[in-house]
């Protein structure tokens, strides 16, 4: 969605974009990178049906989650 504006659920093109940092109270859109530092999330949601995507904001934050997290090259990833 966040690149074709398309729903791939209901192929709806009223999606709209919930901008970095969305908070809700003390809860913020964030991935944490260490104990200090988180990545900001920014979220795509079809206003038909409600389904949404979540997109790294920022290329730098992905890269340092791919390595903290794991990746095909070291063998981590998925469980």
């Amino acid at each position: 969605m966040k690149h074709t504006h398309i729903c791939p659920k209901c192929n709806d093109s009223n999606v709209f974009k919930i901008p970095r940092p969305a908070s809700v109270g003390h809860a913020k859109n964030v991935v944490p990178k260490s104990f200090f530092t988180k990545a900001n999330v920014d979220r795509y949601v079809c206003a038909n049906c409600g389904y949404s995507e979540e997109w790294i904001a920022k290329a730098k934050d992905l890269e340092q989650l791919a390595k903290k997290y794991g990746g095909k090259e070291d063998g981590g990833g998925f469980v």
